[in-house]
């Protein structure tokens, strides 16, 4: 006994006090040895069944998460076919104009509809994987008509065009209710982002075989259809970005993909040149189909990530659990109690490192999501007027390229600081990224315009060692409805004031 206390160093001195106080116990008292073996006895059973208790009760928290986990990765088969049969429905729409138009021999693109229809054909046909997450029977109604269209495929483009995207738009939604159910959030986000990303393929797809039809028969339709299909490309794009959570995929998406040639001219304006649009179109899809395979990883490495997290945090528990058996007589109740108080001061901290911006200690914008999507409209259900403001610095580049990063994070604090002097206990400051800055205030447009106008008047009258700062502002009152589009209006109004000379306040008009 002695030799086992002597290699504890940690919990030897607590020993010998523990030991010590019941002796003196004994003494005082006057009780018998037996009396003493059984106090003992207690007071180590008592711990041990402690240890036991957290064991299970940890043991199975974990294992009900991974089990979770484990039906994800078996459900996640149905939701990346689900994708593919999108895609492959799409690759369909272009060949088939590109074969109607006689480019067969182009070696700008692949063609080969018979081998797109026979995998479309075995995909949809398997209504077993389809069906695991969800019992939903209008699958078979979808099911029914997608091969009834593969069979009897439309002769002219506009009819066909039509028919391909209405399939894939329910296609697509029928995805985005799967990825709906499955229970863990972060899981089912990140499911969700590919419809925003089927989205933007169809839109691109639908470009395509227009400027094609336009090229070749100089339909006026065409030069209609593109600002909304210009449109929707943005707001999907937008979409994607602000749901995904994953900063090398946003740097990826859009470094890579958004600088695609046939991404730049899509949003400059038409093609005029058949050649380029094929070579564009073909490399392309190149880029975005590599993309896709790299998020499906993504999502796929987040799932195994975590179940083996879970596997190591199970055997970490049972073998914590049977150190702590052995050795669990020898830890003072002070000790263990200052543990626990350390645990719980470091899981404070963690929480306030992930809701609070590190550099100006203003809200995060995790946390701004969270506001924005889940309290402003609950807020607004109840009553409560709340409104927007954005804001941007003007040229914050050039005074970070002129005075260099650390005048420009000295810059940054000190407009937080002004933000939080300016605002109220009720209003609540966030700092969205980089030179931006977003306030939710309790009121309406015209108290979050005031509030607006003083901070620009604050800023711009606050210069830092002689230099003069200012900012742009957008002010918005929520008035319910998707609060995506409503953050957007604001922007907007923002871009307005940038564009409008900076250093001014623009409000949304509803």
């Amino acid at each position: 006994m002695i030799w086992r206390i002597k290699s504890i160093p940690i919990s030897s001195k607590c020993t010998c006090e523990f030991l010590k106080k019941l002796t003196n116990y004994y003494n005082s008292c006057k009780v018998s040895k037996s009396k003493l073996g059984r106090i003992f006895l207690i007071s180590t059973l008592i711990p041990y069944s402690l240890v036991l208790f957290l064991t299970v009760f940890f043991l199975y928290g974990k294992w009900k998460t991974l089990s979770e986990y484990e039906t994800i990765r078996k459900n996640l088969k149905p939701l990346i076919q689900l994708t593919e049969i999108i895609t492959n429905l799409n690759r369909l729409k272009s060949n088939f104009v590109l074969e109607t138009y006689g480019f067969s021999n182009s070696t700008n693109c692949n063609l080969n509809i018979k081998k797109l229809i026979e995998s479309l054909n075995s995909q949809i046909k398997n209504r077993q994987i389809l069906l695991r997450l969800c019992n939903c029977k209008n699958i078979y109604l979808l099911e029914g008509e997608i091969l009834q269209f593969l069979q009897n495929l439309p002769t002219d483009i506009p009819t066909f065009i039509h028919k391909t995207d209405n399939l894939i738009y329910r296609l697509n939604h029928y995805y985005l209710n799967l990825s709906s159910k499955l229970r863990i959030k972060n899981v089912a986000d990140f499911a969700r982002t590919f419809y925003f990303l089927n989205q933007q393929r169809t839109i691109l797809e639908d470009f395509f075989v227009w400027n094609l039809v336009y090229l070749q028969e100089e339909n006026p339709y065409v030069l209609n259809l593109y600002p909304y299909l210009k449109g929707l490309f943005i707001a999907y794009s937008d979409s994607y970005t602000i749901l995904l959570d994953n900063r090398k995929l946003e740097e990826i998406y859009s470094n890579e993909i958004l600088e695609t040639a046939f991404i730049k001219s899509f949003l400059k304006n038409i093609y005029q040149n058949e050649e380029l649009l094929l070579t564009d179109h073909n490399n392309f899809e190149k880029d975005f189909f590599e993309y896709r395979k790299f998020v499906t990883g993504e999502m796929v490495k987040i799932i195994n990530d975590q179940i083996t997290r879970l596997y190591l945090e199970i055997v970490l528990i049972i073998a914590t659990a049977f150190v702590a058996l052995v050795f669990f007589a020898f830890i003072h109740y002070r000790l263990y109690a200052r543990g626990v108080s350390s645990v719980n001061r470091t899981l404070q901290i963690l929480k306030y490192r992930s809701s609070y911006d590190t550099l100006t200690h203003l809200l995060s914008r995790r946390e701004f999501h969270n506001f924005l999507f889940r309290k402003i409209p609950y807020e607004t259900r109840k009553g409560e007027k709340w409104s927007l403001i954005l804001l941007d610095l003007d040229n914050f580049k050039k005074i970070n390229d002129t005075f260099g990063h650390d005048f420009g994070d000295k810059v940054l604090k000190h407009v937080a600081n002004l933000i939080k002097k300016n605002i109220r206990n009720q209003d609540f400051a966030f700092r969205w990224g980089g030179e931006e800055f977003a306030i939710f205030i309790k009121g309406n447009k015209e108290e979050a315009y005031r509030l607006a106008e003083r901070l620009r008047k604050a800023i711009e009258t606050s210069p830092i060692n002689g230099i003069k700062i200012t900012a742009s502002f957008g002010v918005g009152e929520y008035s319910g409805g998707n609060p995506l589009r409503f953050f957007h209006k604001v922007d907007q109004a923002l871009y307005k004031a940038k564009k409008l000379g900076k250093n001014r306040v623009e409000i949304v008009n509803d």
